[in-house]
């Protein structure tokens, strides 16, 4: 599972063309990752005209 994690993220990464830039931290560059990926079903929650908020 932690390859195909990994894998994916660098796809993802890769695909939207990203500037990525190192976080140094104790010397050694680190890349932050932080995605939000958890679906949810907002059926009846009388959100009209909210548009989603992700890419494609």
């Amino acid at each position: 599972m932690k390859k195909i994690l990994i894998e994916e993220s660098v796809r993802l990464i890769r695909r939207l063309d990203v500037p990525i830039s190192p976080v140094h931290v104790g010397g050694k560059p680190n890349l932050p990752l932080d995605m939000n990926v958890s679906p949810f079903d907002n059926s009846n929650t009388f959100k009209e005209g909210v548009s989603r908020t992700y890419f494609l």
